[in-house]
């Protein structure tokens, strides 16, 4: 995880699409790492809007089913 605090997350959509996340994405993202008990392949719902390859994230929840 630390070397993604660094470089910053990003989320490997369902259609084979990688998309960077902003800054409130980073941190929700950091947040939600921390708070899960999830040790591997955590599944995340990004909300916001895609700006070329980055998304502009309003919300970030971890995927449970």
């Amino acid at each position: 995880m630390d070397s993604c605090v660094k470089s910053g997350y990003a989320v490997f959509t369902a259609d084979s699409k990688l998309y960077k996340l902003d800054k409130t994405g980073n941190d929700a993202v950091e947040a939600l790492l921390r708070a899960t008990d999830t040790k591997a392949g955590v599944a995340v719902v990004v909300e916001g809007t895609i700006d070329g390859d980055t998304i502009k994230t309003t919300k970030v929840t971890e995927k449970t089913q």
